[in-house]
């Protein structure tokens, strides 16, 4: 870990956007996407009234934005994890992440756009020997026949999820990635709480046993998803490793909103 402390997370992205209006953050543009920098703060904005990503300089392998915390909670459901998928490399967050904390954890990413992959690597510390599909999600998950111990999927298209997380295909197919002991962790930002409900029922026919981190100042909500049962937060929290960010998950874990076990 860097020896700075990062900044709190709350307000963050409300703040970064109003520092974004100064032209003089703005460290790179392509293809949509732009790079800021302020201080130690750097972040990709694809446009709207969201930030993609964002970065400690002193430490980067920190994760800053809170959607990404309940994604990387699914580590505490499975310490022993060796393989992963990230749908959604975006600013790479996750693989900075999991290269500086589980090396030993083989993870596939998947990106959509060239453009944001070139970017990751160029301003977002995407590890070198990082194994990045350039494809969408959407076809990735057809046509790729492994199974993973995680499943990151982390769909947007600017401020809003992307529309594939909600079809019945991919989702059938994005829970045919998750091997049977697995764990399945989604960021979500429904328009309404009826698209919510139908996601998780066509997820609960295949991953039955679903926990809910949900924020109260933001719409984003946080899902994971196994075929087993999830351990309680007692159990989790004997799995931390002490670490600052490892806290941090079993706060997440502490409030999750179940859902009724599945009959």
């Amino acid at each position: 870990m860097g020896s700075a402390a990062a900044p709190a997370t709350s307000g963050l992205v409300e703040r970064l956007l109003s520092l974004g209006r100064d032209p003089a953050t703005i460290v790179a543009e392509r293809a949509g996407f732009r790079v800021h920098q302020h201080q130690d703060l750097r972040w990709l904005h694809g446009g709207g009234a969201a930030v993609q990503s964002v970065m400690s300089l002193a430490s980067p392998e920190r994760p800053l934005l809170p959607a990404v915390m309940p994604l990387l909670t699914a580590l505490l459901w499975q310490p022993q994890a060796t393989t992963a998928l990230n749908l959604g490399l975006g600013g790479a967050a996750i693989e900075r992440f999991v290269a500086c904390s589980r090396p030993a954890l083989r993870l596939r990413s998947v990106e959509a756009s060239r453009e944001a992959l070139v970017l990751a690597r160029q301003y977002f510390g995407l590890p070198d020997d990082a194994d990045v599909a350039v494809s969408p999600a959407e076809e990735f998950v057809v046509r790729d026949h492994h199974r993973y111990d995680l499943v990151w999927c982390d769909l947007f298209d600017g401020e809003r999820q992307a529309d594939c997380v909600t079809a019945g295909d991919f989702l059938s197919a994005l829970c045919r990635r998750v091997g049977e002991p697995g764990v399945l962790a989604m960021n979500l930002c429904p328009r309404e709480e009826a698209e919510l409900v139908a996601t998780l029922a066509h997820l609960r026919r295949e991953l039955p046993w679903i926990a809910l981190s949900v924020r109260s100042d933001s719409g984003n909500v946080g899902v994971l998803a196994s075929r087993r049962a999830l351990p309680d937060g007692a159990a989790l929290r004997a799995r931390q490793a002490g670490e600052e960010w490892s806290r941090e998950m079993a706060a997440v874990a502490d409030a999750l909103i179940r859902l009724p076990a599945p009959r």
